[in-house]
């Protein structure tokens, strides 16, 4: 992340950790690790309704200059995101979300667009996030499936150390 270094988030399943120049390595716990495992969750775009206490559309919005339609999610813990899908073709175009972070409760908006097929998939190859004033975009040229070794979700030796 320019002006703040390299930034690292990940879930193995059972250990949330982040590692980044302003905390250094830190395993999650609490609101953060219970936030991480969810939107680790491979189907959370799917909204298991287990996991929510309201989905509801609030009302069509213009969102980065497109006609959306905004939908509340309000889950059972008391998170509330708001999602954002283009009143043209349905597709997710962002979100508003609310996490939990050394730095305190932040609000962030992502912004997906530029959706193309992947192995028969429509998914956004820009995203942007903004949070803290800052704007992150990714940008995919590529997207391949399956074929991730298992040690490519190990947390790194430095969060290892503080699991111990």
């Amino acid at each position: 992340m320019s002006g703040v270094g390299e930034m690292q988030l990940g879930f193995d399943g059972s250990v949330g950790w982040m590692v980044t120049p302003m905390t250094g390595p830190m395993v999650l716990t609490g609101k953060q690790l219970e936030q991480l495992r969810r939107d680790a969750e491979f189907d959370a775009a799917l909204h298991d309704p287990a996991g929510y206490t309201a989905l509801e559309t609030v009302g069509q919005v213009e969102f980065e200059g497109r006609p959306a339609y905004k939908v509340r999610a309000l889950r059972t813990n008391g998170d509330e995101d708001f999602e954002f899908f283009d009143a043209d073709n349905g597709l997710l175009i962002g979100s508003i979300v609310t996490r939990e972070s050394p730095l305190g409760t932040m609000k962030a908006t992502n912004v997906m667009s530029d959706y193309r097929a992947f192995s028969g998939l429509q998914l956004p190859t820009r995203q942007v996030q903004r949070v803290l004033g800052t704007e992150q975009v990714v940008t995919i040229t590529s997207v391949e499936f399956g074929g991730i070794e298992p040690a490519a979700f190990a947390p790194p030796a430095s969060i290892l150390a503080l699991v111990k």
